[in-house]
């Protein structure tokens, strides 16, 4: 492979006019077609073979609810009391949503005073714009003109107009402000370390390019295959620091050759045959690790590690093909590492005095530290994203806390719930049986309203708008189903039909009550007797809240009631309840995830060392550093730890996708630190039978390198901490804290100094040649 390897580099270098041309040529041409095509990312995280989303198609079939459409929820908030009964208010919004109605690709719009959807002090209502695309295919351009039908109410004085969703707003992906920090970082780094211009360009020009390539490619693909839009933002992350790391590794291999060799394609050539061996095996490790996120069984993790497996591939194309060409082009400014190897030799410092001399207090200082920043990840909670975790200046932030304010929480928490009934009972039966699992429903812990349930057979449900959609935003549900489009309720009528559906008095008799007129209404006196009915449940508690996962929980069990008494089953939907079956089936896959990738390691670490030592080592220091970083995550984003800092506007539950992203990718990049460490390390305790030599020579040649490497990747992944998406942001800090502790504390202090402890109990393995200085001795 080594040999391959030199080939390829010395003829890219030869001919690099033509390699150089022949790259933007690939960007000219792909680039052009993804103009052509546009790019089709999906906004929301969905998952299949889960019943919460099974149960979306016996929505749409028997209550016409088409959750695939988007929405646009349109908060309205005046500033005085009873302002939504000022004539002039009145008539603005009718105005605005007559308007909103002729915007295109609007198929409807709920009028807040036909169905009387207002808070309790009268100032706050919303209006629900559904449009004929799906929620994937709503384009910004769209939205823009529906809101400015409502332009004319947001220039009234005292009147807030804040906007939320299943449609994206702001979409997700990544800041492209944070990525020009990253590289601008990096770049100084490199001029740190090679003292040049030049020199330090050449892995951004050659990082950049491939991370354009790769995104273009994965643009073009999301038309033809299903394409999270935070797979892109991944992707993006992943290739940019690789590709950097990758170029830094083959440039200082070469200025270390150059100081011995005057042909500079032949310092290039060799640099190519051992450099780039390491910079194919790591990302080829790469890889594998986020290819293997397919293996959880999830939809958008399967997305998301293909597409950065695609932007890593083009990370290590570039660094073997652009990169060679680049040095040719400008070998001759880039200097020789000659003096400054000859200035380290005499130099000993900290590796002298801790990891040679104290590799026992060494190793277990290390310990304490990682085991003291992994303290918080025992209580680390997994979520989905949500509004409420926003900036406070977003518009989406706004209204989740305009409706929680007026509403409460639960507005933004609802779950749906879909009761597949006993199909052989009669009618009446069906009634008594919605009525009973109503009433239960409306006195469950943690709930604050639970509407009367609805059977299928009568009609379309409600609106049609609220609650049941699937995006990454539940929905305001209909606070008042009762009360049919056209009602002229009084206020003073509206504040009682509140306080009723809110279960003051006599609940369960009233929800009978309502329940059985709205049955008779929406059947023209006939009782339904269709096989389904569904129910909405507004919780106490926001969709974040640990209450509203333990309510859900409840109704789970509920549902083993109901069947064995009823025969009528439970299924949960809707955002919230998809985004807690998301969480639970994550939780499940981590531990079988990181199994399979421990295991990985261990073999790959077993036949590149051959050693059982080291992989044991690499396997517990990459255990360690993966605890340390999300609990050093978990003070952050979930306690809000320096939350003014990491500009956390809200402490929230981690992503629950993250930590199966970061054990995938973090393996990957220790495995790239460990075999540029390593390696070296092995090859003069073979030459010498030194452990000590070993571990100092290559910690000398080795540990700067991997020092400004390690402060690339955390400048690439902790510049997306100043995106004000929470998702890019909790990536970037995770990658960041995990390459800190794994590069730094246990790469260059806690590896080195096991590999002291243990000494030739390292390299016992079958076959393992012994090191020329023992082949000496067993001669002599």
């Amino acid at each position: 492979m080594g040999k391959l390897l030199k080939k390829i580099g010395q003829c890219m270098a030869k001919h690099k006019w033509t390699a150089i041309i022949i790259w933007l040529v690939a960007l000219l041409g792909f680039g052009t077609i993804v103009a052509k095509l546009g790019s089709d990312y999906n906004e929301s995280l969905s998952i299949s073979g889960i019943p919460s989303t099974e149960i979306q198609s016996t929505l749409k079939k028997e209550f016409h609810q088409d959750t695939d459409h988007g929405t646009l929820q349109v908060v309205i908030k005046t500033k005085d009391k009873k302002g939504l009964l000022q004539p002039k208010t009145e008539q603005a919004i009718n105005s605005a949503v007559t308007k909103a109605k002729e915007k295109p690709h609007v198929s409807s719009v709920t009028n807040p005073y036909q169905e009387q959807k207002f808070s309790k002090d009268l100032t706050t209502t919303y209006a629900t714009v559904t449009y004929d695309q799906k929620t994937n295919s709503v384009t910004p351009a769209t939205i823009h003109k529906t809101q400015q039908a409502f332009k004319t109410l947001d220039d009234q004085k005292g009147v807030e107009v804040e906007y939320t969703g299943t449609v994206s707003i702001h979409p997700m992906g990544v800041n492209e402000i944070a990525e020009l920090i990253g590289v601008a970082i990096a770049f100084v780094f490199m001029m740190v370390l090679f003292r040049s211009f030049i020199t330090a360009g050449l892995p951004i020009i050659s990082a950049v390019t491939g991370l354009a390539l790769g995104l273009i490619v994965i643009g073009i693909g999301s038309n033809y295959f299903e394409t999270a839009s935070v797979a892109q933002s991944l992707a993006m992350i992943l290739s940019l620091a690789c590709g950097i790391d990758y170029a830094l590794f083959i440039i200082n291999r070469y200025r270390t050759n150059r100081a011995t060799q005057n042909d500079y394609l032949t310092a290039l050539g060799d640099a190519m045959g051992t450099a780039d061996s390491s910079v194919l095996f790591a990302g080829i490790t790469v890889i594998i690790a986020v290819s293997g996120l397919s293996l959880v069984g999830i939809d958008f993790l399967t997305q998301m590690g293909l597409a950065a497996a695609v932007g890593v591939a083009f990370a290590v194309l570039s660094a073997m093909t652009l990169l060679p060409a680049l040095i040719s082009l400008a070998h001759r400014h880039i200097k020789p590492a000659k003096e400054e190897l000859h200035h380290r030799k005499n130099k000993s410092g900290i590796v002298e005095h801790t990891i040679i001399k104290q590799p026992f207090v060494t190793a277990i200082a290390s310990v304490l530290v990682l085991i003291a920043f992994a303290i918080p990840s025992g209580h680390m909670r997994l979520g989905m994203p949500y509004n409420g975790a926003l900036p406070t200046n977003q518009t989406e932030r706004k209204a989740y806390d305009i409706l929680s304010d007026k509403f409460g929480e639960g507005i933004n928490g609802q779950l749906i719930i879909v009761a597949k009934l006993d199909k052989n009972a009669s009618p009446q039966e069906k009634q008594q049986t919605v009525m009973k699992i109503t009433d239960h429903l409306s006195n469950m812990k943690y709930v604050k309203m639970a509407t009367p349930g609805m059977i299928s057979g009568g009609g379309k449900v409600g609106s049609g708008q609220s609650g049941m959609q699937q995006g990454r935003q539940p929905q305001p549900g209909q606070m008042n189903n009762s009360q049919q489009p056209g009602s002229t309720t009084s206020a003073a009528q509206q504040s009682a039909k509140q306080k009723q559906m809110a279960g003051q008095g006599q609940p369960g008799q009233q929800a009978s009550a309502a329940q059985q007129q709205m049955m008779l209404q929406q059947s023209g006196g006939k009782l339904p007797d269709g096989n389904y009915a569904v129910f909405m449940v507004i919780p106490t508690h926001g969709p974040e809240s640990v209450k509203t996962d333990k309510l859900a929980h409840n109704i789970k069990k509920y549902s083993k009631t109901t069947e064995d008494k009823m025969n009528t089953k439970l299924i949960l939907t809707g955002s919230n309840a998809i985004n807690i079956d998301i969480v639970q089936k994550l939780n499940q896959a981590i531990p079988i995830f990181a199994g399979i990738v421990m295991a990985l390691a261990f073999v790959l670490m077993m036949l590149v060392f051959r050693s059982f030592i080291v992989p044991l080592v690499a396997m517990a220091g990459f255990g360690m550093s993966l605890l340390a970083s999300f609990g050093a995550l978990t003070a952050v984003m979930q306690d809000a730890v320096m939350h003014t800092v990491f500009g956390i506007s809200k402490g929230a539950p981690i992503i629950a996708f993250l930590p199966v992203i970061a054990i995938g990718i973090l393996f990957g990049l220790a495995m790239d630190y460990e075999v540029f460490l390593v390696s070296r390390i092995r090859e003069i305790y073979l030459l010498t039978g030194d452990t000590t030599e070993a571990v100092r020579i290559g910690m000398r040649e080795n540990a700067k390198v991997i020092i400004t490497a390690g402060l690339i990747m955390i400048s690439v992944f902790g510049s997306f901490a100043v995106t004000t998406n929470p998702t890019s942001k909790s990536i970037g800090l995770a990658l960041a804290f995990g390459v800190f502790f794994d590069a730094f504390i246990v790469r260059l202090i806690f590896v080195p100094a096991m590999i002291k402890l243990c000494g030739k109990w390292n390299w016992i393995f079958p076959g393992m040649r012994t090191s020329k200085i023992e082949q000496q001795k067993r001669e002599k």
